[in-house]
């Protein structure tokens, strides 16, 4: 085993058998230069994959990219890092890298779009206004060198460092924490980024430039790998609104340029004529052709001529605020031009929180291997890994890898978690009555009132949550604490301090919210959670052109586009309970469709649960034991 440990570099005093069977699979798979599938619950130790990717780097003159889809998993992954380097007495270094944006440290950058703030960086630093970039840089002579102050920085950090402790000291040396980092990166044989950093295409190409590495060099381990058909769709695709033109006309008028301020005029007329054909009172949605934008396009201006005048608008307007709403046209006309069969379009009546109505048209990536299978097929080597990957082959499919699988056992012991099945009520859309919502709250409250510690509800949405909280609020006697729609990090932060440390709440959230995964509730702060419901998508045009699109590639749309991603919902929630082989909780899935066989056989093969109407009496029993 000890030889295994320096082999595997493995951090930690002993190997388990399960982290035994995963790290075992990693090395077979890094040898042979195959992909990898990992299914790996909480408690496996996916992160100690990092050491078994380092060894076989330092061996094979490599690089290691970890990508993660949240900024928390970050810091366990440097963790990992700084032990292996301590235990093993290794010169190496590790750099941590999260959006640009989000590292900026220059002011009020963070409520940006990504293409606003690379707007808005590009311009600062062509117009040499970014103080923090030109003392990073020495511009003097014909090449652009690392200045005196940015190399004894860069010399000083020899440790892996945690985000923010590198963003705040580049701040106090007066520095760019971005360009600092992709320095550091240069000699870093361990990269911790975002996903984005490595599955855009254009981001990829100008960050391995920067910090000097090549892909076909680069083992990939992308960590909670579920997210990555759901992040790389949106990243390919885009959507303009009538607010878009709306802002983008202010624009053009502000800085006097009337021939741009026309063809703003006549997209948003264009806009009227088409929500004027294609949606009715009864019909908030409708597809689009492509010809039918173009050709409406082409009454006002040729296509190539309306992209140069918006993106001429966007360069004034880059010079004097952060924000651009003509860059965004200019943007999603370019992407309009797409002929792939692997795009939809959609025109879309919508309302903003306070009820005001507005139209948006959308360009909607539906394939994500557009983007994941060209650079798997580039890159050394890839590892997926995530506790919920099944069903296994979904994955494979969506992403276009054929990568190898392997599926591994929950490691905590089965006595310590109650799985309850509560067929009791339901949240589908036909069957949502106030009796229901009733029913749902009462039962909720029943069950986390008697519990010695924290609970959380999470529901398939806002508006849900928010009808049984009014219910549940007068039964439940315990602090209550809500997510909050677009909560920021700081919030959450926050909220999540205080809930961890109350004597007794409940948390009431939603399933694909921020808090329904990638949050470690450690020391059994969770005794239980109760799924209130289903998480089905919506049944709109997008999720039925996904549908359509999947069945015709795959011959499952319906349940690659709508029932799997649900069930894989449910189980990151359930997944927040117990982290560790000593906590015990409750897990409750409280749909009657939860007990149905087409949705039971997508929970983990040794999954074990009891399907009971009272599920108030089992967790009482259970807590008594």
């Amino acid at each position: 085993m000890t030889n295994l440990i320096e082999e595997y570099l493995f951090p930690h005093e002993n190997i388990r058998p399960v982290q035994d069977n995963l790290l075992k699979e990693v090395h077979n798979a890094l040898n042979k230069r195959e992909n990898i599938l990992i299914h790996a619950p909480t408690g496996v130790g996916k992160t100690t994959v990092i050491g078994v990717a380092l060894s076989h780097a330092i061996k094979n003159n490599l690089n290691v990219f970890f990508l993660t889809p949240m900024h928390t998993q970050h810091t366990i992954a440097i963790e990992t890092l700084k032990k292996i380097k301590e235990k093993f007495k290794l010169n190496i270094n590790g750099v941590n890298i999260i959006g640009k944006k989000w590292m900026c440290s220059q002011s009020n950058t963070h409520d940006l779009s990504s293409n606003e703030f690379s707007e808005f960086c590009k311009e600062l630093k062509k117009q040499d206004l970014c103080d923090f970039y030109l003392n990073t840089w020495d511009k003097k002579g014909k090449k652009i060198k690392p200045s005196f102050a940015t190399k004894l920085f860069v010399e000083k950090f020899k440790e892996p460092l945690h985000v923010n402790e590198l963003i705040n000291e580049s701040k106090k040396s007066k520095l760019c924490p971005y360009e600092v980092s992709c320095l550091v990166a240069r000699n870093a044989e361990v990269v911790i980024a975002d996903y984005y950093h490595v599955l855009n295409p254009v981001t990829r190409v100008s960050l391995f430039k920067r910090i000097n590495k090549e892909i076909q060099n680069s083992i990939l381990i992308f960590d909670e790998a579920h997210n990555i058909v759901r992040r790389t769709r949106s990243m390919l695709s885009s959507s303009i609104s009538t607010f878009t033109v709306d802002r983008a006309l202010k624009e053009a008028k502000f800085n006097k340029l009337p021939e741009t301020e026309e063809i703003i005029k006549g997209i948003g007329n264009v806009l009227d004529r088409l929500i004027n054909e294609k949606l009715s009172l009864t019909s908030n949605e409708s597809l689009i052709k492509k010809e039918e934008f173009n050709e409406e396009l082409l009454n006002i201006d040729e296509i190539p001529e309306i992209i140069d005048k918006l993106e001429y608008l966007s360069d004034l307007v880059y010079k004097t605020q952060k924000k651009c709403s003509s860059a965004s046209l200019s943007a999603f006309i370019s992407a309009w031009q797409n002929d792939s069969n692997a795009y939809t379009r959609i025109l879309k009546r919508d309302s903003t929180r306070s009820g005001k109505i507005y139209y948006s048209l959308s360009h909607i990536c539906l394939d994500p291997s557009i983007i994941t299978a060209p650079l798997v097929s580039q890159a050394y080597c890839s590892v997926f890994m995530s506790g919920t990957l099944n069903p296994i082959q979904m994955h494979n499919d969506l992403l276009g890898i054929k990568a190898n699988t392997i599926e591994l056992p929950n490691p905590f012991p089965t006595k310590n978690r109650l799985n309850l099945i509560a067929p009791i009520a339901t949240t589908k859309y036909t069957k949502r009555t106030e009796e229901m919502f009733t029913t749902i709250a009462t039962s909720c409250a029943k069950i986390c009132n008697p519990i010695n510690g924290n609970s959380a509800i999470f529901f398939p949405s806002y508006s849900i949550r928010n009808i049984v909280y009014k219910i549940f609020s007068q039964l439940c006697n315990k602090t209550l604490f809500l997510e909050h729609q677009n909560i920021t990090k700081e919030e959450k932060e926050e909220m999540l301090n205080k809930f961890k440390n109350s004597e007794g709440a409940v948390l009431l959230a939603v399933s694909g919210g921020s808090l329904g995964e990638g949050v470690d509730y450690f020391n059994n702060v969770l005794k239980c959670v109760i799924i209130a419901g289903l998480p089905l998508t919506r049944p709109d045009l997008e999720t039925s052109e996904l549908i359509r699109y999947y069945d015709f590639r795959f011959g499952k749309g319906w349940d690659y586009a709508y029932t799997y991603p649900a069930i894989i919902k449910t189980l990151q929630n359930a997944g927040r309970c117990i982290r560790s082989e000593k906590d015990r909780g409750v897990i409750v899935f409280m749909d009657e469709r939860f007990a149905w066989q087409n949705y039971r056989k997508l929970f983990e093969k040794e999954f074990e649960y009891k399907i009971t109407l009272n599920p108030e009496n089992e967790v009482k029993e259970f807590w008594k034991s």
